[in-house]
């Protein structure tokens, strides 16, 4: 049995395919279209539908069911408009978490921007779901609602009551763009709590996980310019962001704490699941899994639109299997991307030998590239199959030694091309973590920002944000064994179990998916060397 889940909303499409062995294979189309966030004509068509139909050698007509959500953009299920199920969004999103984690019953958050209309008439939309899965199903407990609100471009819609559009708006008004939230939450420990009450005053709290967000009276946008524009020089104008970006993250968190307390008086279950887009914030997700009264906390790599996809599958697949449910994994894999074999590896190789590059096979790259790495080297590393979600979990990864207090200003200024104050995250032995953070648990998908120890900090500054914290990968040998196989050689040659772990992408380009994008990528930067697979490969002239 084939379940073909699609995903996604009017950006970060997906396809996820479903057999009784789990996921078979899932890849977001912004990787094949190179259209990041799939925002292009290109990504309107769904190959990503085909990426995973091919992974097998399927037709459309050997898949028992497909699946996507009733917010998905209509062109990238045209083709099998006549078969889709579409489902809601934040059911989609609920399942996506439920059905990647071996607890039976669990509470689930669902928290985004906006999802499904619950009320077509006047235009609500659902902005929070409170949710318990169990025995195969999510049941719906309660939901937050707000108006949808739109200007000509369907990227400025804004949901009222929603914790996803309240960061956003913030973020623009701050001055960065849509889908960029992440600079807002790696600019926040810079400032100071010097607007916390006024932008606090935005949120009023009803009682029993029902809040109020006026995110599209003008007051918002008024309060951020007046500070902005009274600024007197760039000095004092990041400063002025640095505190608003503060203020909202803190904000975010009193409002997610709020929300959490309350599931947990609706369903007091062990475990809490965490989807949707806001999901992605490693902060308030730390200070969750640190805080609240659930004992464990799981969010999914994939937990913004393009999970949908994942969520989509298995609620087909627990449609049409009462009698034969899924047996859950004891841990989900996110790297359900396409393994290229060595002769397409070759293949793309030979295709830039008329570039100023160099490459030999090697049995056991891990070695040498560990030495490059303690020698300062940038390092480009494409093993396997890719990651499912926007984290880079040592299969599409740059990486670089975590020692070298200049290497965090290398990689923004030169390499990633982006501001000077994000941070870069770490990926550490599993069994060392707790020796390095404050850490008691595992984080395979870099979604948990935890302090670095106070002795550690001077030892790995290029993975130490300027509060101390950092967004740790933590990373199993039978999981993911050649990436820890690398970390370990470089844990051998250097005494720290660690090294700097960020998504191998540049400027504004999705992560790489195939050996061609990672050699062009590796071959239009200033990456020092590039591993994929068995192959080592070098330029024989600088770039510049």
């Amino acid at each position: 049995m084939y379940i073909l889940g699609m995903g996604g909303s009017d950006h970060s499409f997906a396809a996820c395919l479903v057999s009784e062995n789990g996921v078979v294979c899932a890849v977001e189309e912004e990787r094949i279209t190179r259209e990041k966030y799939s925002l292009g004509p290109n990504s309107l068509y769904a190959n990503c539908r085909k990426y995973c139909l091919n992974e097998l050698n399927l037709s459309i007509d050997d898949i028992d069911m497909i699946v996507g959500n009733d917010i998905l953009h209509p062109m990238t299920y045209f083709p099998v408009r006549k078969r889709i199920e579409l489902i809601n969004h934040h059911l989609a999103h609920a399942y996506s978490a439920f059905y990647t984690i071996p607890h039976d019953e669990t509470a689930i958050l669902v928290v985004d921007g906006t999802g499904s209309k619950v009320n077509k008439e006047n235009k609500i939309a659902e902005t929070v779901t409170y949710a318990v899965g169990r025995s195969g199903d999510v049941e719906i407990i309660d939901k937050v609602g707000g108006l949808g609100w739109s200007k000509d471009d369907e990227h400025e819609t804004l949901t009222e009551n929603s914790l996803g559009d309240f960061y956003r708006k913030f973020t623009e008004e701050i001055g960065f763009g849509y889908l960029q939230d992440g600079k807002t939450m790696g600019l926040a420990p810079y400032g100071t709590d010097k607007f916390y009450n006024e932008v606090k005053s935005f949120v009023k709290f009803l009682g029993d996980g029902q809040f109020e967000i006026k995110i599209n009276e003008p007051y918002i946008g008024e309060f951020v310019q007046k500070i902005l524009s009274s600024q007197a020089n760039e000095k004092d104008l990041f400063q002025a962001k640095a505190d608003i970006a503060w203020a909202t993250q803190t904000v975010l968190e009193d409002c997610m704490f709020y929300c959490v307390d309350y599931l947990h008086k609706k369903a007091p279950k062990d475990v809490l699941c965490i989807a949707g887009g806001v999901g992605l914030n490693s902060v308030v997700n730390g200070k969750i899994k640190e805080k609240s009264k659930f004992k464990h906390v799981y969010v999914p790599p994939y937990t913004s639109d393009s999970g949908t996809a994942v969520g989509a599958a298995f609620y087909g697949y627990n449609l049409l299997s009462k009698n034969k449910p899924l047996k859950k994994s004891a841990t989900y894999n996110a790297f359900t991307g396409h393994t290229y074999s060595e002769p397409e590896i070759l293949e793309a190789l030979k295709s830039f030998e008329n570039a100023d590059i160099e490459y030999k096979y090697y049995d056991n790259v891990c070695p040498i590239v560990a030495e490059a790495l303690k020698e300062g080297k940038i390092i480009g590393w494409f093993q396997e199959g890719s990651e499912m979600g926007p984290r880079a979990l040592g299969h599409r990864s740059i990486l670089a030694d975590p020692r070298d207090p200049e290497m965090k200003d290398k990689l923004n200024y030169r390499v990633k091309k982006r501001e000077g104050f994000r941070p870069f995250a770490p990926a550490v032995l599993q069994e060392q973590a707790a020796n390095y953070f404050n850490i008691d648990f595992s984080s395979p998908f870099m979604l948990f920002v935890v302090d670095v120890k106070e002795d550690k900090k001077k030892v790995i500054p290029a993975v130490t944000h300027v509060d101390g914290s950092a967004r740790v990968q933590t990373v199993d040998q039978k999981e993911n064994p050649i990436f820890y196989n690398l970390i370990n050689e470089f844990y051998k040659i250097t005494d720290v179990p660690v090294l700097l772990n960020t998504s191998f992408n540049v400027l504004k380009e999705p992560i790489v998916e195939t050996p061609k994008d990672a050699i062009t990528s590796f071959y239009n930067s200033q990456i020092d060397l590039l591993c994929i697979g068995n192959w080592i490969v070098t330029k024989t002239k600088i770039k510049d």
